[in-house]
């Protein structure tokens, strides 16, 4: 199976080669104005711009939320978008750039989104994140900076289970099992091959 996660902005371009996808995923964090401070300005209307393409073409597709302190209030917004496309949302803390202020935020505010969410969830839109998924987020006992590595003392180890059957692949070539360890590993498939690198 093999998903494209994109901004948009190079989707026209590459448009008959999306047919090739399983699944489509366009990141749209929020209305205009909350988007494009994650993602910068223009960005919004790429990703529209996308979502309507490929809307058109009939390819499977599905819109990705990273939540930051920037998009916290928005998720009426990408649901109502959602709603008018038939699309799924899927939605997850960010788990890169830690070092933006944006990106760590009270862990209260996260689990409103959450239990927003599974409002929705309750009422039909079209979430892909399960309920048992959003129930977890909303009573996760620990700091939402899980991701890195310090340990935490109330929670216990928790291994990586995507490395046995997947990978992320960024357009550089890089292959990781996980956002966590992003910059970690060097096995890049240009040097290492597909097969080689996972």
């Amino acid at each position: 199976m093999v998903e494209l996660l994109t901004s948009g902005y190079y989707l026209e371009r590459h448009l008959n080669s999306m047919n090739n996808l399983d699944f489509l995923a366009i990141s749209i964090d929020g209305d205009e104005s909350a988007h494009e401070k994650n993602r910068g300005v223009g960005s919004y209307k790429a990703a529209m711009h996308a979502l309507e393409l490929a809307h058109q073409q009939g390819i499977h597709t599905r819109i990705h939320v990273t939540l930051t302190r920037e998009n916290e209030d928005s998720l009426d917004h990408v649901m109502d978008i959602a709603r008018k496309y038939n699309v799924k949302v899927n939605s997850a803390v960010a788990s890169k750039h830690r070092d933006n202020p944006a990106l760590l935020f009270d862990n209260e505010k996260i689990k409103d989104y959450y239990r927003k969410m599974r409002e929705y969830l309750a009422s039909g839109y079209p979430i892909s994140n399960a309920k048992v998924t959003v129930d977890y987020m909303i009573n996760w006992q620990g700091n939402y900076d899980y991701v890195s590595d310090r340990p935490h003392d109330k929670l216990p180890y928790l291994p990586c289970k995507r490395k046995d059957f997947s990978f992320y692949l960024d357009a550089n070539g890089d292959a990781y099992p996980c956002a966590p360890v992003w910059a970690k590993y060097k096995f890049n498939i240009k040097d290492h091959g597909v097969q080689g690198a996972f």
